[in-house]
């Protein structure tokens, strides 16, 4: 139970960081581009795009994306850079809440092709695999 609450703090902390943007930024709107899982789905193997989950390392295991990374909300702001940011990098989570934080950090971290999946992991129709 203690770890949980960790981890929520930790995402909590986090979401915020990722929703500063969303606080300060006039055309909020207009920067940040969402993409349904259908759309997403066909740019699964394309060269030139990233599918980034942010969720847990646990909810990932349960079932995810196979061409997907894990790099956890609470970890993006040190991992960030493994990320190529020439490519464009769709950003999931479960429900679309935490990648939609994730996705408002990493354009305030200069990245520029960046797009959130809408209803995240439990709107995903697509194939997926566990551990």
């Amino acid at each position: 139970m203690r770890r949980r609450l960790n981890d929520a703090r930790k995402d909590n902390a986090f979401w915020e960081l990722g929703n500063k943007f969303v606080r300060e930024s006039q055309n909020f709107k207009s920067t940040m581009t969402h993409i349904y899982p259908q759309e997403a789905e066909k740019k699964l193997n394309q060269p030139d795009v990233i599918f980034l989950d942010v969720r847990t390392r646990g909810e990932y295991a349960r079932r995810r994306i196979a061409q997907a990374i894990n790099i956890p909300l609470d970890e993006l702001l040190q991992r960030h850079r493994e990320l190529d940011a020439e490519k464009e990098i769709i950003v999931l989570c479960e429900h679309g809440i935490r990648s939609q934080s994730a996705t408002g950090l990493l354009i305030q971290l200069g990245f520029m092709q960046v797009v959130n999946m809408m209803g995240g992991m439990s709107h995903w129709k697509g194939e997926t695999v566990s551990d």
